[in-house]
């Protein structure tokens, strides 16, 4: 969730004086026009935050939550506040940054493909018996992982030209194990200082204009 707070000073003629105070008497109009430019901007962040292939899983869904009125959005209007964000149970996480850590597990599946990512699926979803995906050693670089989850490929059979996994997904590496991963946060719901100047300037103006 995101929240600003507008310090308004009055200033002008009689006329400007009389506008400004009776658009102060009635906020929700600015308030909801706020939420809406925070959503947006907030959805913008995100994607040009994310590396590619981030981009590939997260901004689907992350950014159509960010969207007043969706199904995963948070949007409360009052007469003196607004409240927006997403409700996603890894907004915050994906906005804030950490370490993940397991929780009831002994690691974390971290899949590997996109169309994984974007599935949302886990191996005990492609592998309930525990009887494809082969467990291999990882021997590479990054201290957090120490194996991989593999679907091996398939023997090539009449006309066959690629290899196939034993499931829609593979062949090849589908999940990475890992003891924790470290994600560095995106910090998309943070209004600038443009943000800023927009809702206390453009925004603001057009507010009490339309009064």
């Amino acid at each position: 969730m995101a929240g600003i707070e507008v310090t308004v000073e009055l200033t002008g003629d009689r006329g400007m004086l009389e506008r400004g105070s009776k658009a102060l008497r009635n906020l929700r109009p600015y308030l909801e026009k706020v939420a809406v430019y925070g959503m947006a901007a907030a959805q913008q962040r995100l994607l040009e935050r994310l590396s590619p292939h981030e981009d590939a899983v997260t901004s689907g869904h992350l950014v159509n939550s960010l969207t007043i009125g969706g199904p995963e959005s948070i949007y409360e209007l009052e007469d003196n506040q607004a409240v927006y964000g997403s409700n996603l149970p890894y907004a915050a996480q994906v906005n804030y940054g950490g370490t993940i850590w397991p929780d009831t597990a002994k690691a974390l599946a971290i899949p590997l493909t996109p169309r994984l990512k974007r599935d949302r699926l886990w191996p005990r979803d492609i592998d309930p018996g525990r009887e494809i995906l082969r467990f291999v050693p990882y021997t590479g670089a990054r201290p957090n992982i120490f194996g991989l989850l593999v679907d091996d490929p398939q023997p090539l059979t009449g006309r066959q030209r690629k290899a196939r996994g034993s499931t829609i997904y593979g062949p090849g590496p589908l999940f990475a194990l890992a003891h924790w991963v470290h994600q560095e946060g995106k910090h998309f719901m943070e209004l600038t200082e443009a943000d800023i100047k927009e809702i206390t300037g453009p925004l603001w103006k057009e507010h009490v204009a339309a009064t």
